[in-house]
């Protein structure tokens, strides 16, 4: 039996091996070894250092000179491809850069003794548009057609408003109205860009795009999914700016409002992952990808086995499926992905294929436990708990891009039609009445890590949408579900629709509500932490371990002459503020108590019982004598908040 080398471990999958809801398996890994070590023990017969140490000289044209900076992470899935990436530190720091991360795999047949958990793998081509990245999407429609047991793709469905019928060549491409018919079609997923789409559909150009689509004006990437959609044996393909009347609102608003019908109804989505305009193309050259090197392996008994080495972009299953390129930060393809009945990303290095059966890459391996497809997820979340459905909806979206922040709420329209069928509760910019008061608690995160707050949108103050940045509800769980006090009381809620869609735009919306109320000032010091950050404080008179989360950055007016915490009033702002303190009165409107911790041994001898209460921070507006303008959230562990508190009914806009 070979002894077990020190450096390198003998990459055993089951020497320090883990595995997770991530994993297929057993996976052996091991962070930053350094190339000098390899070397030394390659040197002494360490035979699987020697094979690393081969895998630098392969691929690292200029190693001996780096040889004190280079460190290698070595990743060994039971049954698949050893994974080597190679870094060098590029600073005294030793901040690292990527040099290139190699798959190794054993080819058909005999596997050499040492490696027996080593796997075998599908070369990835240089090129998208290589034969065989059409072969593998085939193969995996075919399998899911076929086998895939819980994948519904329900064939002649019925079709959009208008298609671009993709022709038997590109001299017949033209946009058809498709009158209430049925069929199959595709639909793209992609990034617009700035000014990367010159040919639009509008009230002018539609009649000359039913009789022609000259395919010379058109970006590179619809280009390809045009030309895809042909080979694939589809008719049809769904692409938003040729489908979609650019300047008609009364058209735009309609066709928002299906946009989760077409995408879930279509027979694959075509997603752009990894470009970032409608320019890029789908079918581009692979930078980091190699052609493949045959590696010589000699195992203990001295007999040599060729393996096959590549360089290429690998998708480690810790990296999340919406982590996949600049289309996974958009807000319009977030429906658009988690709609769809199956998915190919074209990303920087694979083609990566979803659907609910499976997550495959064009290696041929799945890339982690399907567990974790949005695909997947968001079907079974939605049907076993819809409203936590909602919820984790809001939060995977609402730290996503949008052009237009007008968009904040139409680029889920799909989403919340669909989730009307299911529950048929009253939709109320961005919440469900039947949520109500529950989920008026909610936090932006992020933002006071960044030099960035959010900034300030048209809407409800009360609405997770009156804000551009992430947002999480208090009442999401985590792990498991936790006793919930509710305080509050909604008594009505009205929402201003401007446009025809019940699921877009909302210009403002009045919430009656009743509850406990305590007064309380907000307070900045004038000075910012070590990072640099704002740091507001509430103050109330004997309350403490107030936790203050504000919805955005925050400053202050003045009213009348004189100041005091009284004649101030402070608002959301997407600004920093200055150097200058400022005092405020406001109130806290106390809306839940939920019991997040298991009491200990000790809590329960003592009848003692862990809570937290949270609560909402509301500013007047000045207008009616009780309307109030949210600002942000409190917590507290301190009972005495409910016990101080008087009830009070009063007006959230």
């Amino acid at each position: 039996m070979t002894n077990k080398c020190k450096v390198c471990k003998n990459l055993d999958a089951n020497d320090g091996a883990y595995g997770s809801q991530w994993t297929t398996g057993p996976v052996f890994q091991h962070s930053y070894i350094p190339l000098n070590q390899i070397v030394v023990a390659a040197e002494s017969g360490c035979i699987f250092c020697t094979l690393l140490k081969n895998l630098v000289c392969s691929f690292v044209s200029d190693w001996d000179r780096k040889a004190e900076s280079i460190s290698l992470h070595v990743t060994a899935p039971l049954g698949r491809p050893l994974v080597v990436q190679i870094s060098e530190a590029v600073n005294p720091h030793q901040q690292l850069d990527e040099l290139c991360s190699i798959s190794v795999s054993t080819p058909s047949g005999t596997k050499p003794g040492s490696l027996a958990s080593l796997g075998t793998q599908r070369i990835v081509a240089e090129s998208a548009d290589d034969l065989q990245c059409l072969e593998f999407l085939k193969a995996r429609l075919h399998s899911c057609d076929f086998l895939h047991h819980t994948c519904k793709i329900l064939p002649n469905t019925n079709l959009p408003s208008r298609l671009v019928d993709v022709g038997p060549d590109d001299e017949h491409i033209r946009l058809r109205g498709t009158r209430g018919g049925r069929g199959d079609y595709a639909a793209l997923s992609y990034c617009w860009g700035e000014n990367s789409i010159q040919l639009k559909a509008t009230v002018a150009t539609l009649d000359k795009l039913k009789s022609h689509i000259p395919p010379e004006q058109l970006p590179k990437t619809i280009q390809d999914a045009i030309s895809l959609t042909r080979m694939l044996g589809l008719n049809y393909i769904w692409i938003d700016c040729l489908c979609i009347l650019q300047d008609s609102d009364f058209d735009w608003e309609t066709e928002a409002a299906k946009m989760g019908q077409y995408y879930q109804g279509a027979n694959l989505t075509v997603a752009a992952s990894a470009a970032v305009s409608a320019s890029c193309g789908l079918f581009g050259r692979r930078p980091k990808v190699s052609q493949p090197k045959q590696i010589q392996f000699r195992d203990s008994d001295g007999s040599l086995h060729p393996l096959v080495a590549q360089s290429r972009n690998i998708q480690l299953w810790t990296d999340t499926i919406d982590s996949l390129g600049p289309l996974s930060e958009r807000g319009w393809t977030f429906q658009e992905h988690a709609l769809s009945g199956r998915i190919i990303h074209f990303t920087e290095g694979e083609m990566i294929w979803e659907c609910p059966w499976e997550m495959t890459s064009e290696d041929g391996h799945p890339i982690r436990n399907n567990c974790h497809s949005m695909i997947k997820e968001f079907q079974e979340t939605r049907l076993k708990t819809p409203e936590n459905y909602w919820r984790f909806l809001v939060r995977a979206y609402s730290g996503r891009r949008l052009s237009y922040l007008k968009d904040r709420l139409p680029a889920i329209a799909g989403m919340a039609d669909q989730y009307y069928g299911l529950t048929r509760q009253e939709y109320l910019a961005g919440l469900w009445r039947e949520n109500l008061p529950t989920d008026l608690v909610w936090s932006s995160w992020g933002w006071e890590e960044s030099d960035n707050p959010p900034r300030v949108l048209v809407g409800p103050s009360w609405s997770w949408a009156s804000i551009d940045g992430g947002v999480a509800f208090i009442a999401e769980p985590i792990g498991y579900d936790f006793p919930m006090e509710v305080h509050a009381r909604v008594h009505s809620v009205h929402c201003s629709v401007p446009g025809n869609n019940p699921f877009g735009q909302v210009e403002r919306g009045e919430l009656d509500i009743s509850g406990p109320v305590l007064e309380m000032d907000v307070r900045y010091d004038g000075h910012n932490n070590e990072e640099d950050f704002p740091q507001f404080h509430l103050d109330c008179d004997g309350l403490t371990e107030l936790k203050f989360f504000p919805d955005t950055s925050l400053t202050v007016s003045h009213i009348g002459e004189g100041y005091s915490p009284a004649k101030a009033r402070v608002w959301r702002s997407c600004a920093t503020p200055g150097p200058f303190p400022f005092q405020a009165s406001v109130l806290c409107l106390w809306v839940l108590t939920l019991d997040e911790t298991p009491p200990s041994d000790l809590q329960l001898s003592f009848g003692v019982k862990p809570f937290h209460i949270h609560g909402l921070i509301l500013t007047n507006t000045g207008l009616p004598p009780d309307e109030y303008y949210r600002i942000g959230m409190v917590s507290t562990s301190d009972s005495r908040a409910l016990e101080l508190a008087t009830e009070r009914r009063l007006t959230m806009a």
